[in-house]
């Protein structure tokens, strides 16, 4: 389920810390407040309503039950290894990879495009796991470094394989564990990934079509805040006191 999205900032007065509360969608959190006081601003196309309410009634806390069930079935999974790599893709077709160990830097490229993983962000090979975080950008110049990639023995047409470009000396094998695994892992999971990729830039392309044919009309914006008194300044507002009788 989607929440509505609502952004939250505090604020020092004398004796008080302000909530704020940006609301873009009406939540039932937030419907429910008592309006005190409103305040309308003329912003050009829109406006922009300052709303003083009564402070919200929070839910207690309760410890979730699956807790337990969680951790036994986490300690059956093996424990993933981190995995940094910083990636370029280079004209929507092949990606050169870097990462670091306490070797130095490696750079791999792949006959990989690294935007198919999209939102992968763990993944397993042979008995072992990897949490995987990369940063991805795109280079559209030929450069020679990707020539000299395209140019050398290739498995295969579509094959997935990797070819190492720098390495530091002293560099073994473990060092590209991970590397090595995500490319074995992506080889078996590649028709869903593709599909999935797909999938995603035909919706994209669909947004964009019904965005540019019904133009978003702008909201106004309500901002929600609430006095709460600071534990600093505790008993000598004035304010804090009246209100507090």
């Amino acid at each position: 389920m989607k929440h509505p999205f609502h952004s939250r900032h505090l604020v020092f007065f004398s004796g008080f810390l302000a909530v704020f509360v940006v609301v873009s969608r009406i939540s039932a959190q937030t419907s429910s407040l008592t309006v005190l006081s409103r305040q309308v601003v003329e912003a050009g196309d829109h406006k922009i309503i300052f709303e003083r309410v009564t402070p919200p009634v929070r839910p207690a806390q309760t410890a979730p039950s699956t807790v337990l069930a969680e951790s036994a079935a986490s300690k059956s999974e093996p424990e993933p290894e981190m995995l940094l790599l910083s990636c370029t893709v280079h004209q929507g077709e092949m990606t050169e990879i870097r990462w670091q160990t306490p070797r130095g830097e490696f750079v791999v490229w792949s006959s990989v495009n690294f935007h198919l993983l999209g939102p992968v962000d763990r993944f397993e090979h042979d008995g072992r796991a990897w949490r995987l975080s990369y940063g991805i950008g795109d280079e559209a110049e030929l450069l020679p470094a990707l020539t000299a990639f395209r140019a050398l023995p290739q498995p295969g047409a579509g094959a997935v394989w990797h070819h190492v470009a720098q390495a530091p000396e002293g560099a073994v094998a473990e060092d590209y564990a991970g590397v090595h695994a995500l490319h074995r892992w992506f080889e078996v999971n590649r028709t869903e990934l593709e599909a999935r990729h797909a999938q995603m830039l035909a919706e994209n392309a669909a947004r964009a079509a019904h965005r540019a044919a019904n133009p978003p009309v702008r909201q106004d914006t309500v901002i929600r805040f609430w006095p709460v008194k600071s534990a600093l300044h505790l008993g000598t507002s004035t304010e804090g006191k009246e209100a507090g009788q």
